[in-house]
């Protein structure tokens, strides 16, 4: 996590919104203690730490379990593209990134026997961890998941008309008086669109945080499978729209901006087919590839097929 939040607030006097953007806020700084693996003393970091040398069981709080069992689900959705057991190949990508030069191929092996969410075992808030060194690693959907537990606690304060930008993930609730959604400007394409309320939009690539070495640039994105940052990988990006028919195993273990942020990563780690594959039972989702030379939008319904947008796409404007 370690991310900028901006919540916007419509149609409430400022004491009110004030109050609940404030409540907002807290419960997103209490997820960053509880999820982020950038804090040495988050409970994620104190999981790592009680399982590091032997497997074991251990109690988690009840924030931990219920964003666990969510990542798990998504695991499975994206057969294993995105993977919250990462902990030590992400490790490593960092110590490289620090140095500019990629790991060995023995450190590589060592961090792939410590990584895998097949090591993982919850049952209510016990989790087993069956391999050591295995690691919990909420990088690529602990924003997403802050984002819809911010907009829950939005909500309870009677402020349901809201937009929540947590470093780039959006999730929406209510749309403004007048309005049938919120008008956002996407990747940097800058595609505009109308976000449908209780939506979520979530970006991947490697624009930022990326390693270049040995002539070859790599993204901070893992391929589970190889242990290595993805090479060329364009800026990926996913909205998430709920409606009625989409209440299978997803629904109550994730919300719009979890899915959203974890399919960001599967697809971006991800080739054409399997991404296609990914999209086909997924008819709330719509993704935007942008390679530098155009946009391509797939969902769905489009199939395989493409349209290269212009850069406001006047389908999706208002």
């Amino acid at each position: 996590m370690g991310s900028r939040a901006r919540i916007v607030i419509a149609g409430v006097d400022h004491a009110t919104a004030r109050a609940a953007a404030r409540a907002a806020f807290d419960r997103i700084a209490c997820l960053e203690r509880t999820l982020s693996d950038w804090m040495i003393d988050s409970e994620v970091a104190r999981v790592a730490q009680a399982v590091a040398d032997e497997p074991g069981a251990i109690e988690v709080s009840e924030d931990l379990a219920r964003a666990l069992s969510c990542a798990l689900v998504m695991w499975q959705v994206t057969d294993g593209r995105f993977d919250p057991a990462l902990g030590a190949l992400t490790t490593l990508w960092r110590r490289a990134k620090r140095e500019g030069s990629l790991p060995s191929e023995a450190e590589i092996a060592l961090a792939r026997r410590a990584t895998g969410a097949d090591a993982l075992r919850l049952e209510g808030r016990t989790l087993m961890i069956n391999r050591p060194g295995v690691s919990l690693d909420f990088g690529a959907i602990g924003k997403g998941w802050a984002a819809d537990e911010a907009l829950m606690v939005l909500r309870a304060h009677g402020c349901g008309a809201a937009l929540i930008d947590f470093g780039g993930d959006l999730v929406s609730g209510d749309a403004p008086l007048g309005e049938s959604g919120w008008r956002v400007r996407i990747g940097t394409a800058g595609d505009v669109i109308r976000l449908p309320p209780g939506s979520a939009v979530a970006t991947s690539g490697d624009a930022e945080r990326s390693l270049d070495a040995d002539g070859t640039r790599r993204s901070h994105l893992i391929a589970p499978d190889v242990g290595l940052g993805v090479i060329g990988i364009p800026e990926i990006t996913v909205m998430v729209v709920p409606h009625d028919g989409t209440a299978d195993h997803l629904s109550g273990a994730c919300g719009p901006g979890a899915i959203a942020d974890a399919l960001a990563t599967a697809l971006g780690t991800s080739d054409q087919a399997a991404r296609e594959r990914l999209l086909r039972h997924r008819p709330e989702v719509t993704v935007w590839i942008n390679d530098g030379l155009g946009t391509t939008r797939l969902s769905p319904s489009l199939g395989a097929a493409v349209d290269r947008a212009p850069r406001s796409d006047p389908a999706l404007a208002p």
